[in-house]
This record gives C-alpha cells, structure tokens and sequence, in this order.
C-alpha cells in the first residue's frame, strides 16, 4: 500500500510540512489511530503535536459536541482555529500598541485640564474603564499564544492562583495538596483557570455557601481541571456564553463579556476542551481537559526541526 500525503508530510523534517500533513490527517483514514499517535509523541513543534491531537479527537467517539444539558466548548476545525488565533494575535497587537499611549495622553490633558476635580470626575472613571478594556485585549492576545509545553505541578498552580485572586479564606479551596506533575503552558492554563474560579465564586454570591472546589487529576494520556461550584446554575440561554460580549446576569458597567471567550481560546490553544455542566444537585462544574504530549528526546527532537 502506497504511503499517503499526509504521512509523507508528516515525516518531513520541515515543521510547516508536517503541519499541513496532520491537517490532511483529519481526512486520512489511512492513518491509524497508533500511526497518528506514534507521530503525536515523537513531534517536538506544538503546533503540529496540538493538530495531531485533534486529528486523534475526531476518530474518538468522545470527540462529539456533547447533548444534553452541557455546554461544550472543542477546537475548531484545524485550518479555520490556527488562522483565526494568529489573526486574533496580529491584530490585539495592534489595537494594543497604538491605542494605550494615546489613552495614556488623554489622561494627563484631562487632569490638565479639569485639574483638582478630575480623580473623582466622570471623565477619569471612563478613561480607566477604556485602559480595563485594553487589558482585556491583552488577556486576549496572550491566550491565542501558542503553547510552551513544561513540566508543571498542578497543586501549586491552583493554590497559587486561588491566592492570588485575593478571595477570602474558605472562599476557594484545592481539593488536595499532593503533586500532580504533568506536561502543560502554565500561562494559558492559569488564563483559563481565572475564569472559571472569578465565575464560580460570583455564581455564589451574595449569599456566602459552600466553599468553590478545584478538583485536578491526570491519567497517561490526559490532564484535567475541575471547578466546583453551589451557585445559581447556568443561565437561560447558557448556548451563547462561548460568544464576547455576552455577560449572562452581570452588569456591563463592570464586565465586558470577554471572560469565557478568553478562557475558551486560552484552552484551545493548549489543545483542550472547556465545557460547563450543571451538577446534579447544584451548581455548575467548568472542566478543563487537554491531552498530556509525550517528552521528546534529543534524538527525537534532533531529527526533526
């Protein structure tokens, strides 16, 4: 049997070829899932590892959109998700670049102007309200990064980050403190991770309940993130949460609906799923999910560029 176009590419020791080999290999059924997986371990570009991945999720029966009540969030068809991350990126950069120096020169002709009024004059709180906006372009340009695979403990991850979002004690808590070391892109992850705990907590409030929960595991092939909450549930019309500038049941004047969709491309660019599920009880459970690439080699990695 003749080898395809797609596993030609993919041996190619160009990274770009093999990219557009694990493209074709979505369509290949000539490509078995070993064969696909094989080539998974030993690529050491994560462009082409996160492609080979969804390649493996389509012949899954459990790379389906799930039914149901839950809302699941799967990468984009390969060609439509690379293009529309790197175009994401370019042009955040830009909006980013120009637009903060000249935030930054109406700032000081406001206070130039409207002099000792100006700290607690309209002007000032919508000024700051646009440089709130610019930051969360910035969290958006970061999340449509590429990934840094490293090898990261996943205890410490989340106790960082529940510190560092300055909750009060028994707000948020770990579901355990012994490690769990995989392979993963800590800022992505963390970009995400803020997210759903910022959601978890506010689907509690005003009535302080029980604790938010963040559950982690991981098994040979897969790592995952669960966050825990008693809250309200999830909102009528939950199918559009994925979509920026939906702020399901918070004010405007304080969110700008940007939260889930960053969170959403944070975790498809680590090559993973996000979806959010009611409990059964409950509440709502936001579950992180990515496949854990395999370590390569120097005589793996010195054979391909």
């Amino acid at each position: 049997m003749s080898e395809s176009e797609a596993s030609k590419l993919l041996n190619s020791s160009a990274a770009s070829a093999r990219l557009q080999g694990a493209r074709l290999a979505l369509g290949d059924t000539s490509l078995t899932l070993a064969k696909l997986r094989a080539f998974r371990d030993q690529e050491s570009n994560s462009w082409v590892r996160i492609a080979l991945g969804r390649a493996i999720s389509a012949r899954r029966p459990d790379g389906d959109v799930q039914i149901g009540e839950a809302w699941i969030s799967l990468p984009d068809e390969i060609d439509r998700n690379d293009v529309r991350a790197e175009a994401i990126q370019a042009v955040t950069r830009t909006i980013i670049h120009e637009a903060r120096p000249i935030v930054l020169d109406v700032h000081l002709a406001a206070a130039r102007d409207i002099g000792e009024s100006y700290e607690s004059s309209d002007t000032r709180q919508r000024l700051e309200r646009l440089s709130e906006f610019l930051d969360t372009l910035t969290r958006l340009h970061d999340a449509a990064a590429p990934p840094q695979f490293r090898e990261t403990d996943l205890a410490d991850l989340v106790v960082e980050e529940i510190s560092q979002m300055g909750y009060a004690d028994g707000v948020v808590r770990a579901a355990r403190s012994e490690p769990v070391v995989v392979q993963c892109d800590q800022g992505l992850l963390s970009l995400a991770l803020q997210n759903a705990i910022r959601n978890a907590v506010e689907a509690t409030l005003p009535v302080v309940g029980p604790p938010v929960v963040v559950a982690f595991g991981a098994d040979n092939d897969q790592a995952w993130v669960t966050v825990l909450d008693e809250g309200k549930g999830l909102p009528d019309g939950a199918n559009r949460i994925w979509e920026p500038g939906i702020s399901a049941g918070k004010s405007k004047d304080k969110h700008f609906g940007f939260g889930l969709p960053i969170a959403e491309l944070a975790v498809h660019s680590l090559g993973g799923t996000i979806e959010l599920r009611p409990r059964e009880d409950r509440g709502t459970a936001c579950e992180i999910r990515w496949a854990l690439p395999k370590v390569v080699t120097g005589e793996d990695s010195s054979s391909r560029g």
